[in-house]
């Protein structure tokens, strides 16, 4: 008897018929679903790779041609994904149950696959980042206790959504998304913005001394002490970490690889120590403006440098661009080959369906994509990447769902937004329903007026 799994692999390769030269999902499936010689099969490699399919199939299917934002999108991706873990057990179990078997090879093989998500995103509008997955890869090493051993190993998978910025161009990459466009300074504009600041506060400085307004020379002069202090800043941090992000674009734009940028880092003394700045001295604070490839490019060198870190082949940080079922289906490209994907929309040979890529991130043997590293250094790990991504979604996979659970609780996700599995009541909402005029798409979210920019002098 053909299992469900399979059967439902075979509708997929219907739907979205293999690429030349790939395998079929049929095929990939019916490997997954076959006992090994330890007489083990890998069912929860099947179980993954079906919720990831056809997860992205349903969702782009669903979304039509109405162009729906990247946070609602993201929102839809990880509740198909609850739901198609969920189906996907339940399938087995009934195969199992018509079969009428109870071989010992199986005896607890079928993990228990939690998927968890924390959903509350108002900063994800400004930042512009979406989700991470977390991936246990040591579930059967995990006790029961807090205690994290050392060599627990965790796998961190980061997307950046992205809808084709021009109608009708679904093959081509939008990079050039500029975080505080509007209320930060670029670069490229800081020396002369800050000199017709310094020499504004200079001129009412002098008209409060002619007016005799002591207390009002006094608060302009520390507001020009203030910007003082600004260019200090932008000259000794965040324009040399700009100069260093630009010599790792060119490194890349020539076909380098993660090891190879690791290495011109650490023999470039100047660039090592700019490169991964963060906080209030790094360019990816007010008051400046800067690319959102920065912020995720310098997130990558972060995960790279981490000691004993496995950089896979196939990178650990995604563009996945969203594209309306008509214009074909969702792709994906890792961020090493996204600046020189360009609008080169020829170019295929760099691109990867979506669905294949979040398959292997969500997979705890595929070590294809996705950084793997100590347990232990999850936490820092996570903490630099908020540092840099606001507002970033996570959701986590493990056979266990307390283990889910507690990946969840070391990236920072408060407790009340974890949500439980299927079978559990779900909480009280912690955030409104989306608003038709907010923004952020968040109904909580606060508003910005013109008249309160987040750049003050």
């Amino acid at each position: 008897m053909q299992h469900s799994l399979s059967a439902l692999a075979a509708a997929y390769d219907r739907s979205v018929p293999p690429s030349p030269g790939r395998p079929s999902f049929k095929l990939l499936m019916s490997k997954w679903l076959q006992r090994d010689r330890s007489g083990t099969n890998k069912l929860g490699e099947a179980v993954c790779r079906y919720a990831a399919y056809f997860s992205v199939l349903t969702q782009a299917c669903q979304l039509g041609d109405h162009g729906v934002l990247e946070e609602p999108q993201t929102d839809a991706l990880y509740g198909l994904l609850a739901s198609t873990f969920w189906h996907a057990r339940a399938l087995d179990d009934a195969y199992w149950a018509c079969l009428r078997k109870k071989d010992k090879w199986r005896s607890g093989a079928m993990p228990g696959r939690r998927y968890w998500l924390h959903q509350r995103k108002p900063e994800e509008a400004k930042s512009g980042f979406d989700f991470g997955i977390i991936t246990s890869c040591d579930d059967d090493r995990v006790k029961d206790d807090d205690r994290v051993k050392d060599d627990d190993r965790v796998k961190v998978t980061l997307f950046q959504a992205k809808r084709p910025a021009e109608a009708g161009r679904p093959l081509k990459l939008s990079l050039d998304h500029m975080v505080r466009q509007t209320n930060g300074i670029s670069m490229h504009d800081f020396k002369e913005r800050w000199g017709q600041l310094s020499a504004a506060a200079g001129k009412k400085i002098k008209q409060a001394n002619m007016r005799g307004d002591v207390q009002r020379a006094g608060a302009l002069e520390a507001q020009r002490q203030n910007l003082e202090r600004l260019y200090t800043q932008w000259e000794t941090y965040a324009l040399p970490q700009s100069k260093a992000i630009s010599e790792i674009y060119k490194l890349l734009d020539k076909g380098k690889t993660a090891k190879e940028v690791l290495k011109a880092i650490k023999d470039d003394a100047q660039i090592a120590a700019h490169i991964t700045l963060t906080g209030r001295n790094s360019l990816f604070t007010r008051p400046y403006s800067y690319l959102q490839y920065d912020a995720f490019l310098v997130t990558a060198i972060r995960g790279w440098r981490i000691r004993n870190a496995v950089i896979p082949s196939n990178g650990w940080c995604h563009y996945a661009q969203w594209v309306n079922r008509s214009e074909g289906e969702p792709w994906s490209v890792p961020l090493e080959h996204a600046s020189t994907l360009g609008d080169n929309e020829q170019d295929g040979g760099k691109r990867q369906r979506f669905a294949e890529v979040l398959g292997a991130s969500l997979s705890s043997e595929d070590q294809t994509v996705g950084l793997t590293i100590n347990q232990s250094d999850l936490r820092d790990l996570a903490g630099a990447i908020m540092s840099n991504l606001p507002g970033l979604v996570w959701g986590a996979v493990a056979d266990k769902p307390d283990t889910a659970r507690k990946l969840l609780l070391q990236c920072g996700v408060p407790e009340k937004e974890i949500v439980p599995h299927i079978g559990q009541a779900y909480p009280m909402p912690v955030t409104p329903v989306q608003q038709p005029d907010s923004e952020l798409g968040n109904g909580d979210a606060p508003r910005r007026s013109p008249r309160s920019p987040d750049v003050k002098f």
